[in-house]
């Protein structure tokens, strides 16, 4: 085992653990999951033919593993991103993995790498399970081969809530109607960097995309989604489309916000004309971010200040208590590492 990193000084960037997990898929076997392993963590092989690396045909989740004060280490919604990461299979014509698998690799992915899960209040273990078309391809055609890899990774806590982002407007959408916006699809992360790269040596820390539909209303950040808490209280969301990731922590927010906080919650259309004119506060949210507030967003020759953060550092706090034991789970949403099997336990 390598040296395990100073724990102060943890940023959101790839140090390699110990361990990796690893399955291949073959669409025609019933099931078309082999058993799957764990193995030293190392470079992997594929054709130069790989129906990813010609076609795309591939797909991610990121997940993370928090320990709490008790010591116990916990994932936030595996089962949720499992059920993602079926159904952005589905939709890269590749064969689903099974949610109950995914939960039992993302618990045994955790517990083998335990000694790079960082000491509680000092950041996560981030787990990122990917999924790719590997059968060699000349032509694009749905592929009948395809493997999961999923690695790990120590990251440092997302910056505080008093450092508000300054988001960027985008006139065009971050993904076509009728595409690939709703799964996670690799090439849709490709897709923003060039713009990203621009808007912040103009200053900004991310984009802000609309719809595309000229009608100029809201989509979702490059790698988050967004809300809007307006002048009568209501919090208001983009309601998803093919173009809108469904995020697990946008659906973990809506639901503490009416259950817990007792907030007024649409998911609705929202016009970059009526935030500007009735956003009382403006938040992202995302894996990454958990919870990050916006300070302002800007465009061409214009720039509109927020509020300061009250809803979003209210469910910053209640998500950061859930995922750490710290409080009351009334979802169910963590799962303790420790009581999963993962098939390869002694």
């Amino acid at each position: 085992m390598s040296a395990v990193p100073d724990w102060d000084a943890l940023g959101f960037g790839f140090l390699p653990t110990d361990w990796m997990y690893r399955a291949q898929g073959d669409a025609a076997r019933d099931p078309a999951w082999d058993a799957g392993h764990f193995v030293p963590f190392g470079d992997v092989s594929l054709s130069p033919a790989a129906a990813v690396l010609s076609y795309g045909c591939g797909c991610f989740e990121g997940l993370k593993a928090q320990r709490g004060v008790d010591g116990r280490v916990r994932i936030f919604r595996p089962d949720a991103h499992g059920a993602r990461f079926a159904r952005s299979a589905e939709r890269l014509a590749l064969p689903p993995f099974p949610v109950d698998r995914f939960v039992a690799m993302a618990a045994g992915l955790a517990r083998r790498n335990d000694a790079w899960v960082p000491p509680a209040g000092k950041g996560s273990l981030y787990l990122r399970p990917m999924m790719h078309g590997t059968e060699p391809l000349l032509g694009a055609r749905r592929p009948r081969l395809a493997g999961v890899i999923a690695y790990a990774s120590p990251v440092g806590n997302a910056p505080g809530l008093d450092q508000g982002l300054r988001l960027k407007v985008m006139a065009s959408a971050r993904a076509a109607l009728g595409g690939t916006g709703g799964a996670k699809a690799m090439g849709n992360y490709a897709g923003v960097l060039l713009h990203k790269e621009a808007a912040v040596r103009e200053g900004f820390d991310d984009l802000l995309y609309l719809d595309g539909s000229g009608r100029l209303q809201l989509g979702e950040a490059s790698g988050a989604n967004l809300f809007c808490v307006l002048d009568d209280g209501t919090l208001a969301t983009p309601p998803l489309d093919d173009t809108i990731l469904p995020g697990i922590t946008r659906d973990s927010a809506l639901r503490l916000a009416r259950d817990v906080l007792g907030l007024p919650v649409q998911q609705r259309p929202l016009s970059l004309v009526e935030v500007r004119a009735r956003a009382r506060e403006v938040f992202c949210t995302g894996t990454g971010w958990t919870v990050r507030p916006v300070a302002m967003l800007g465009g061409d020759g214009w720039e509109c200040r927020l509020g300061p953060p009250k809803v979003a550092t209210q469910l910053g706090e209640a998500l950061a208590d859930i995922r750490s034991g710290a409080g009351a789970d009334p979802f169910g949403w963590t799962v303790d590492v420790a009581g999963v099997a993962d098939g390869e336990d002694q």
